[in-house]
């Protein structure tokens, strides 16, 4: 996403780009590592940038969307994790909408 990722046998630090340089994820499949996949949908949704080459989607024309895929067992954790993020995103997208 144009972050800069330094990790160490102790720690993970990761550095984001410049304001409004964020790339979108593009195509990624999430099964290995989908309680991550909530960080991602919200780095997803404030991204400009296009993703990285052979992550973009051949069915849009839309450089910045982001498709995540093998996260459906995140429907039947504490609750459905993907309404849940769904829901929240729209909440959050009417209020910069209105504000």
């Amino acid at each position: 996403m144009g972050c800069d990722v330094i990790q160490t046998e102790t720690e993970t630090t990761v550095r984001g780009p410049p304001v409004g340089q964020l790339k979108s994820i593009g195509l990624i499949d999430m099964e290995p590592m989908t309680d991550a996949f909530l960080t991602a949908s919200v780095l997803a949704a404030v991204a400009v940038g296009a993703p990285l080459q052979g992550r973009n989607l051949k069915d849009t024309e839309r450089h910045n969307v982001t498709r995540i895929l093998g996260i459906s067992n995140q429907r039947v954790k504490e609750c459905n994790r993907i309404k849940a993020m769904i829901d929240e995103l729209g909440e959050f997208y009417r209020a910069w909408w209105n504000r």
